[in-house]
């Protein structure tokens, strides 16, 4: 169904964007509030 291709697009788009945040720092992605993505990304990864 295509509800489930939009979940994965919204996962792997977090993904990229939790990946950036990491690349810059940490302190920087956790004061976007993205620590619940970075949990979402280590599985992934």
């Amino acid at each position: 169904p295509p509800e489930v291709a939009k979940i994965k697009i919204k996962i792997k788009i977090k993904i990229k964007i939790n990946g950036n945040g990491n690349g810059n720092g940490n302190s920087n992605s956790r004061r976007m509030g993205t620590p619940r993505i970075t949990v979402y990304y280590w599985p992934f990864s």
